[in-house]
């Protein structure tokens, strides 16, 4: 009984609950205590000058006036707003009341430009010591800045390049592990610098803040780029100077809306990652690089989005490749190396089910969000050190636009990606593998509007010559 009493006692002097939550309490209070000090003595001895580009026209107003209270809220620094527009849109109600934390705005008209000149106006009119862009649809935690300038102790650095980590947010709730739902889900939150692929799936474009004077006369030459060139200037920014990682999970990208698209799919999508690669090798760049400029060219190269040849029956649609001789050669003529996929390896979505992995059928049902994975594949490859095979998939699609393709073995991208649409009929589609060593798994996914999305696939195998 004296030992149950001491044991009680013990209990209630170190471990009940109300005493656990008073020292939580007072832990968080002297956190806060402690970063208050911190920021207090840092915004005495310097506070960072920043330019925020938010190019606007194509979204309302509202969305614009959350991005800039998310920059008025900011616990560390000071704001000069540059908003492009390129497209007419009335910011009046924005621009005639003052904001915390801003010291300026401008607007900047190059109505009916592209994304790519939008921006590079926007960096031509920078005058401050440093430089951040925001998406006008996206937003920042009140941190974002405190963190992204924590290695700043008394006095500036230049060069300068940070970069937080960044979270997708939904209007709709997405399924997580565990049987939950939640708006939010981790976007980015890395540190490799390995390949070009790597490099900027480490950044969103509203992640970073950067010096000014990597802002170099060749880098302010506008790429003229229909996509990606946010990324193009991230890379730009990395070749010059060592980003630092703020460790800190900061910067949120609004997903899942109809005013967003899905500029993976953009018709000169190919041309602006060419774009990137040969602009980063020309000598308008710094020569120290973190990848081989020349074999990450050729490897995309290699991989490249193929010309279609669209052959129709009764019965079946035929993605055939032009610059592909196993694809355009008749079916007699290819050898079926390897067929099916292996099942204890791979995923599928709830409500979906395997037919028979040994020839790679199965019953996909997508989950309804944007772009949510359906079913994730790995092929039964065939042991060859061969180049040059060709995966075909027949699909037939039930309802809603699905999208089928290939991730490469890091399973950063894809080697190859096709949307389809509802069809009675199978649709073949013809998948060029020019390295069977970099091939990942086969996905069928829901495409960019939230619904319901169902498929079958009939079967997958791999051909040589």
């Amino acid at each position: 009984m004296d030992k149950a009493r001491r044991a009680r006692e013990i209990f209630e002097q170190r471990f009940a609950a109300e005493l656990l939550i008073d020292n939580a309490v007072k832990y968080h209070e002297r956190l806060s205590a402690n970063r208050h000090a911190i920021l207090t003595e840092r915004n005495a001895s310097y506070e960072p000058f920043v330019s925020v580009i938010i190019r606007c026209g194509g979204r309302p107003v509202d969305l614009i006036r959350r991005a800039l209270c998310s920059l008025s809220q900011q616990t560390y620094g000071q704001f000069e707003v540059i908003f492009v527009r390129y497209k007419d849109i009335d910011l009046s109600s924005l621009l005639s009341h003052p904001h915390a934390n801003v010291r300026s705005m401008k607007v900047i008209n190059c109505l009916g430009a592209g994304r790519s000149t939008a921006l590079w106006t926007g960096l031509s009119a920078v005058t401050a010591d440093y430089f951040a862009v925001l998406d006008d649809d996206d937003w920042l935690f009140a941190n974002h800045f405190e963190k992204l300038f924590e290695s700043f102790v008394k006095v500036p650095k230049k060069p300068f390049l940070a970069y937080s980590g960044s979270i997708s947010h939904y209007a709709e709730p997405k399924p997580v592990a565990g049987g939950h739902e939640d708006h939010r889900t981790l976007l980015y939150f890395e540190k490799n610098t390995t390949d070009l692929s790597s490099v900027y799936s480490m950044f969103a474009s509203n992640c970073f803040v950067a010096s000014r004077d990597l802002l170099s006369p060749a880098l302010l030459c506008d790429p003229h780029m229909s996509t990606a060139e946010d990324s193009f200037l991230i890379l730009c920014l990395v070749e010059q100077c060592q980003p630092q990682f703020s460790y800190a999970v900061t910067s949120i990208h609004e997903r899942g809306r109809s005013d967003q698209s899905d500029f993976r799919q953009h018709p000169t999508r190919f041309d602006d990652e060419l774009t990137i690669r040969i602009r980063l090798g020309g000598k308008q760049i710094a020569a120290r690089s973190v990848i081989d400029l020349w074999e990450e060219l050729s490897v995309f190269w290699k991989n490249r989005h193929r010309k279609e040849a669209v052959v129709e029956t009764l019965d079946r649609v035929i993605y055939r490749v032009l610059d592909c001789p196993i694809s355009i050669e008749p079916e007699k003529d290819r050898e079926c190396v390897s067929t099916g996929f292996n099942l204890q390896e791979s995923k599928l979505s709830l409500g979906s089910h395997a037919i028979d992995p040994s020839v790679g059928s199965a019953w996909v049902q997508c989950p309804e969000e944007p772009w949510a994975y359906g079913a994730e594949l790995s092929l039964r490859l065939p042991h060859s050190t061969e180049l040059g095979h060709l995966l075909i998939a027949e699909i037939i699609v039930e309802c809603g636009e699905i999208g089928i393709g290939l991730l490469n073995v890091s399973e950063r991208d894809f080697l190859m990606r096709k949307n389809l649409q509802p069809d009675s009929r199978i649709q073949e589609v013809h998948i060029p593998i020019a390295d069977l060593l970099n091939v990942g798994r086969f996905i069928l996914q829901n495409w960019q509007n939230a619904g319901p999305a169902t498929a079958q696939i009939v079967s997958l195998r791999i051909c040589s010559e």
